[in-house]
């Protein structure tokens, strides 16, 4: 495999960091990626808990039109090719469980997210998938799979799900059939971190049969967004690389964050950095990183799937 560079990003909010203060689109755009992943929370209905259970499908309109009037995000999205996913507050209301939500607002927020996001990979054509906006492609070697955690995820418990059974089974055919290719899997939910109710692993079926799974097949690596911070965790088998708050103001003093991520693969090696300035969870999760808070840095060896020094 020649070089081949992923850039990811999650969690942009255009009231909260205006068109001329998200500078971390620049720093992307400057790294010439061969591929783009946005993982949800692109644009966001809500910033405040007031309202946050209300749809406003004019505000998010509106928060579409600004985002897109960022320069160099529109430049990246011109120049690079992309697989875009939502998270909850471009789907929707804050934690929104679509299979909870009504049909005509499922609906109205989709058509947008399909308008605005219609150059990605994942929403070309016809869907892959019907009434989800998952995708999967191959590119340069590497299994890119695009999740749709919102719109037919329920609340956890018995018998919940986040995928529904069509995505649940064709994401397993899709690790059995790939038994040979690295796969990437993008999420706006991460697997292990966030609140009890949002992250992954609170649901069966990603607990007792997806995570087994991709640890199964050796070769995985999982993207998470949604919780404002860069963090790492490694699984039995594969690696969860978070990177969420490409542009987001966090904290009380509120500071800003620029995180994103670069995935580049090489012979024989996968080298992940992290860009920005929240790196809560590194120091705990990868003692062998970059000690700096701007830049950190993990290598996998692709031989055997394992960390490696940088």
């Amino acid at each position: 495999m020649l070089e081949f560079k992923v850039a990811v990003a999650s969690c942009c909010s255009i009231k909260l960091r205006p068109r001329d203060d998200q500078p971390a689109w620049k720093q992307i755009r400057d790294a010439r990626p061969d591929l783009l992943l946005l993982l949800g929370d692109n644009v966001y209905m809500h910033h405040s808990f007031e309202g946050e259970n209300l749809w406003d499908h004019t505000t998010l309109e509106q928060r579409y039109r600004e985002q897109f009037d960022v320069t160099d995000f529109e430049g990246l999205l011109q120049e690079t090719a992309h697989m875009a996913i939502w998270d909850d507050h471009d789907f929707g209301v804050n934690d929104a469980k679509g299979a909870e939500c009504s049909a005509q607002d499922v609906q109205r927020t989709t058509e947008r997210f399909r308008r605005w996001m219609h150059r990605a990979i994942n929403l070309q054509g016809a869907a892959k998938i019907p009434g989800t906006i998952f995708g999967s492609e191959t590119i340069s070697g590497v299994r890119f799979i695009a999740l749709d955690v919102r719109t037919l995820r329920t609340s956890p418990g018995l018998g919940a799900t986040v995928l529904g059974s069509a995505q649940r089974d064709r994401l397993l055919a899709e690790l059995a059939e790939h038994h040979d290719k690295p796969i990437v899997i993008a999420s706006g939910s991460c697997l292990s971190r966030g609140d009890s109710d949002e992250r992954l692993l609170a649901y069966a079926e990603f607990r007792e049969v997806l995570l087994p799974a991709m640890e199964a097949h050796g070769r995985v690596v999982f993207l998470g967004g949604d919780i404002h911070f860069n963090a790492y965790v490694e699984h039995n088998g594969a690696h969860e690389v978070i990177t969420s708050g490409v542009a987001q103001k966090v904290g009380e003093p509120a500071f800003e964050t620029n995180n994103w991520a670069m995935l580049t693969f090489k012979p024989g090696r996968l080298q992940v950095n992290w860009h920005g300035s929240r790196a809560k969870e590194f120091d705990r999760a990868t003692p062998q990183a970059d000690s700096t808070a701007q830049h950190r840095a993990l290598s996998i060896d692709t031989t055997t799937w394992k960390r490696a020094l940088p």
